[in-house]
């Protein structure tokens, strides 16, 4: 009940909400007055001609309740205000004072000025006329003229007050409503990306949203002068100037123009529009940096990609090329193969395989330089996986096996090399040097026939064309 009650009388958050409850406290208190009255009169006996007058009073206080109650505050405060005139000259001197007061106190606050001002004129000129009527020696002449300046002083500042309180509520709801249109503005850029398009769709949902004349946004930067207006305005036409900051750019503004006075609340949503004008263009900038990097990335991945491709590929290339040079020289071992308790080694051999027989390629760098074949026993698990697993690792060993084959013959080759230019620091002659080198060379070689010429060079000859004048043969 008590929350109730709280409800009722103090969650007031605007001056509708005010009046609304202001009928509400009224309809009830005289429903309850009412009431009230009417019981004392059947407990009494006496006033019993009041009680269609009383009864009236409560179903016209449950009217007006209901009335606030639905939101048609208004029509209820009129009723109320009516209901007041109505019991003032009614009753006449037993409510004149209170119902005077309380009858102006509701004026104030719930009528626009066009009631107000008429209600208070008909309440003070019949309080005047009243007092006129009395007798300026007794004491009630006092009391009224004390009452009509209350009343004077008690309208004017509730009216004072309401003025005040609907001028604040109108300027916070204007602040509210311009901080809405604000935001919803920065709400429709954000999702932009394209700084130009950003811009534009700023300016022209500014100028639409504030009702302003025209909207133009500058961006000033090293190389050039970026202007977008939408709309148009007149020469003499005030002008307002909002700083815009952006990254890469020296200077940045936009300028409203219209042809009134801007309200403050105004001035700052546009302020705002500014600054978000501001962030969301900068986002998009940096979208747009992020963008570029991307592709360049993107760019580079592929070329590198490109190029991983490539060496894959020379050594697969190199691969099959230096295992082929292998296996065709003469001797090389192509493979083993098990028979029995006996390896018997694979030269041309083609080994066809029975049913059952599991066979593996053996790759290296993505070139197939040979195969396993095993055949299985029956108790074998997983002989498949166990099969590549070896090949794997048999193909590492194989390459490593034919680089350092590879490696021992060529630094055979390179100590026979230097043998041979050993013995050429003991001679001194020519044809000592030919026959030493045509000597070593056939035995290296071990050929049949060796023979080095020497050539004439003349001026005018072609290279390699001139006659012989000496050599050596074996």
């Amino acid at each position: 009940m008590f929350a109730r009650l709280n409800a009722l009388f103090f969650n007031v958050s605007s001056l509708y909400d005010l009046r609304q409850r202001y009928v509400q406290t009224f309809s009830i208190g005289l429903l309850v007055l009412a009431v009230i009255a009417a019981v004392l009169t059947l407990t009494i006996g006496s006033g019993v001609l009041f009680l269609p007058a009383f009864l009236l009073i409560m179903i016209v206080s449950v009217g007006l309740l209901t009335l606030a109650n639905r939101g048609r505050v208004q029509t209820a405060a009129l009723g109320l205000l009516l209901v007041m005139l109505t019991g003032l000259f009614a009753f006449g001197e037993n409510v004149f004072p209170i119902g005077a007061v309380l009858t102006l106190l509701t004026a104030s606050v719930l009528m626009p000025s066009l009631v107000f001002y008429p209600v208070t004129a008909v309440v003070l000129i019949a309080l005047i006329a009243n007092i006129l009527t009395i007798d300026r020696n007794e004491t009630i002449f006092g009391d009224r003229l004390v009452l009509l300046l209350i009343l004077i002083v008690l309208t004017t500042v509730a009216r004072y007050l309401v003025n005040v309180g609907e001028r604040a509520l109108k300027s916070a709801s204007n602040s509210i409503r311009a901080l809405q249109t604000a935001a919803n503005i920065g709400q429709e850029i954000a999702s932009i990306l394209n700084v130009e398009e950003l811009i534009r769709t700023a300016a022209r949902i500014t100028r639409l949203r504030f009702d302003l004349d025209e909207v133009r946004i500058t961006l000033t930067d090293d190389r050039n002068n970026y202007t977008i207006s939408v709309g148009s305005s007149a020469a003499n036409a005030p002008t307002n100037t909002f700083p815009i900051q952006l990254a890469g750019y020296d200077a940045g503004r936009m300028i409203t123009s219209v042809g009134r006075v801007l309200s403050s609340a105004e001035l700052q949503a546009l302020q705002i529009v500014s600054e978000l004008i501001s962030a969301s263009a900068q986002n998009a900038l940096s979208f747009a940096r992020q963008a570029a990097a991307l592709n360049e990335n993107e760019k580079l991945y592929g070329e590198s990609q490109r190029n991983l491709d490539e060496i894959a590929r020379l050594n697969q290339e190199l691969t099959r090329t230096a295992w082929n040079e292998y296996l065709t020289e003469e001797g090389a071992v192509e493979g083993v193969l098990m028979e029995g308790d006996q390896l018997v080694p694979l030269f041309d051999q083609v080994h066809v395989a029975a049913d059952g027989t599991i066979s593996v390629p053996v790759t290296l760098r993505g070139e197939v330089i040979g195969s396993i074949e095993v055949e299985p026993g029956a108790s074998a698990l997983d002989a498949t996986e166990m099969t590549q697993a070896v090949a794997q690792r048999l193909a590492l060993s194989l390459e490593a096996a034919r680089l350092y084959e590879e490696s021992r013959l060529t630094a055979s080759r390179e100590q026979q090399i230097n043998a041979i230019a050993a013995r050429y620091q003991s001679v001194s002659t020519v044809d000592e040097l030919l026959r030493i080198t045509v000597e070593e060379l056939s035995g290296l070689l071990g050929a049949q026939h060796a023979a080095i010429r020497l050539a004439r060079v003349d001026e005018d000859a072609e290279p390699m064309n001139g006659a012989h004048n000496g050599g050596s043969t074996r």
